[in-house]
């Protein structure tokens, strides 16, 4: 009954893009649009208080570049500028914005989340190339070197990217988090900063997911301790496979790298299998959640299953995304992989 039900679904995504493809992808975008960002320009998570971070802006202005929307890109930009980037003083950006008090609404935390800065640096480039403003790639080449100058640590020859400027290093070791790695932005760096230094940090991030895999199925964790002698799940903030480390799939698909990571592969083997995408995957004891994941992972693997040649388990779970997303209106983190599982950009 399950496989009947996504072989319909399947043929009416297939039939209905194909009739109405620009205008349906447009309405994507436009009800994002109308749902998640206000007019002045902010990201809006209802399901964390109606707060902002520095990645749902980066990921807003990915957006409109990729829909060529320069005066969304603008006024998500704008906001981003002198909301989150007004309390520090160097040119990163605070990474939450919300309601500090009743009826006052301002940064909550002022330390950066290195994947905010990462995803606004190329917003910036990927406009300036598209629209052709010089002024949008000088405001990226001072991030970059910002997150150069201030969010790497040096070990042994390696080169490691931190989540943030405070609160990750410990006499133990470090703890890191792989989603944080948007390794195709740092192509794109490599072109305007320090060539060599974004080259070697892709390089190294890229094995370090490789080699950083855990349980049966050889999945990344959410979070990631790295010690003197050791690597391991980092427990005390995550033991899963969840909703960070999802992202590791879609942004080694915008690279084109995911023979990097061998459990892509075993992930949708065993999704098969279950015949559903389930919401985390404990990877200290193997188990599985019962709980169905959002849309937004199922667009995500639908992807990561065309990019492996397995078009008939794409099609399935792009489907059910279809079927799925309607039903999370109000749900920001599901909408936004939905829309990025999208895109590519890159090109």
């Amino acid at each position: 009954m399950m496989r009947a039900a996504w072989f319909f679904a399947a043929f009416f995504v297939l039939f209905f893009e194909c009739g109405n493809g620009l205008a349906f992808e447009n309405q994507k975008w436009d009800n994002f649009k109308l749902n998640f960002i206000s007019p002045d320009g902010r990201v809006i998570d209802f399901s964390q208080q109606r707060c902002s971070h520095s990645e749902g802006q980066g990921y807003g202005m990915l957006l409109a570049v990729s829909y060529d929307d320069k005066e969304t890109f603008t006024r998500i930009w704008e906001w981003t500028k002198n909301n989150l980037g007004a309390s520090r003083t160097d040119n990163l950006f605070a990474w939450k914005w919300g309601e500090r008090l009743p009826g006052t609404w301002a940064v909550i935390d002022t330390n950066n989340a290195t994947d905010g800065d990462t995803l606004i640096a190329f917003g910036l480039l990927l406009g300036a190339k598209k629209w052709h403003d010089q002024t949008l790639k000088a405001h990226a080449v001072e991030i970059i070197r910002s997150i150069r100058q201030q969010l790497v640590l040096r070990d042994g020859g390696k080169i490691k990217i931190l989540p943030g400027y405070f609160g990750f290093i410990s006499e133990e070791g470090i703890v890191v988090n792989l989603s944080y790695l948007v390794v195709s932005a740092y192509t794109l760096f490599a072109e305007d900063d320090d060539r060599a230094f974004w080259q070697q940090v892709k390089k190294n991030g890229l094995d370090l997911i490789a080699e950083s895999t855990f349980s049966d199925l050889a999945l990344p964790p959410d979070w990631l301790f790295i010690g003197k002698n050791s690597r391991e799940v980092y427990s005390l903030k995550s033991e899963h496979f969840s909703y960070d480390a999802i992202r590791v799939f879609l942004y080694l698909s915008w690279d084109g790298s995911l023979d990097k990571l061998p459990g892509a592969s075993k992930y949708l083997d065993f999704i098969e299998r279950c015949g559903m995408v389930p919401r985390s995957i404990n990877l200290v004891d193997n188990s599985s959640s019962l709980r169905e994941a959002p849309a937004g992972f199922y667009a995500v693997l639908a992807r990561v299953a065309r990019d492996l040649d397995r078009n008939g388990l794409g099609a399935r779970l792009q489907a059910a995304a279809e079927t799925k997303i309607p039903k999370e209106s109000k749900d920001y983190y599901s909408q936004i992989l939905y829309l990025l599982a999208e895109i590519m950009p890159l090109q």
